[in-house]
């Protein structure tokens, strides 16, 4: 039986792009990708799962760590499907100033802010609750 897997990318190094500007706007958007792309059975693209995990480890952490960059593949000849992912980067927003913490592909606030522009919450972002109008995450999760 051949592996079935779908190649996933959320966010490249090479979307991002250098600016002087160390603020973090949040750019979370309630929208969905207007994209035709390979869905799940749950009808779900398995990126979406990616996309969402980066909203969310920005949220949890409370605005102060990403993982991003997120690669791999989507296998779904596993019971339950199962997303095998390499080579992440960590952005870190330090209140200090210091710089590439997480190592060469920390761009911390300017990576987070490249993240945003792009991001459109998925179904997942949304059953999450990850939407930055939702005030009340931080009791509902915590």
């Amino acid at each position: 039986q051949r592996e079935r897997t779908y190649n996933l990318d959320a966010i490249g190094e090479d979307d991002e792009e250098e600016s002087d500007d160390d603020s973090i706007s949040d750019l979370e958007s309630d929208e969905s990708a207007d994209k035709e792309t390979h869905s799940s059975s749950t009808g779900i693209n398995p990126s979406d799962y990616l996309q969402a995990f980066t909203h969310f480890t920005y949220r949890f952490t409370n605005k102060k760590v990403m993982v991003c960059d997120l690669q791999g593949v989507f296998n779904t000849d596993l019971i339950p499907p199962t997303i095998e992912m390499t080579d992440p980067a960590i952005h870190y927003a330090s209140a200090k100033g210091r710089r590439m913490v997480y190592g060469r592909t920390d761009k911390g606030k300017f990576g987070m802010n490249a993240f945003f522009r792009t991001h459109k919450c998925t179904p997942i972002c949304k059953y999450m609750h990850l939407s930055a109008r939702n005030k009340k995450w931080n009791r509902d999760w915590r």
